[in-house]
């Protein structure tokens, strides 16, 4: 009973350290609105969290050739799918995934796979945002 109790308390202690140190990074590295909204849509490009939420990055509009979303049943095995051609920026667990694909990659990533709060209004937007620049290009 006791060693029940110890492990119970380990785990707790576990649990609520890692949420002190997970608010801790996000607020340091003022990935805030990064984390909780998946990706963010700015003038010149997409504002995503680095894998592991190890700070963000800008993609701009100009290296994004397509964009497609992948309901939540299918997301499972898109993770199989494109393997490590693919940078995952998962913020839900449970949710539609939004896959880019880069046209000129850095290193090895050819995609970037991002779970935003709002999939399909992520995805008009961004299509938007594509048409505009090849337009204006």
């Amino acid at each position: 009973m006791i060693v029940l109790l110890i492990v119970l308390g380990c785990v707790a202690l576990v649990s609520v350290v890692t949420v002190i140190a997970f608010r801790y990074v996000t607020r340091r590295f003022d990935l805030t609105e990064v984390a909780q909204e998946g990706a963010v849509l700015l003038e010149d490009g997409i504002e995503l969290a680095r894998p592991l939420l190890l700070g963000k990055t800008v993609v701009n509009y100009s290296n994004v050739e397509s964009v497609e979303l992948i309901p939540f049943p299918r997301s499972i095995g898109a993770f199989l799918y494109y393997g490590f051609a693919a940078d995952r920026a998962w913020t839900r667990p449970f949710s539609d995934l939004v896959v880019i694909k880069l046209s000129s990659p850095p290193c090895f990533v050819q995609y970037v796979m991002v779970t935003p709060r709002d999939p399909v209004g992520f995805c008009a937007r961004l299509k938007s945002h594509i048409g505009r620049n090849s337009a204006a290009s």
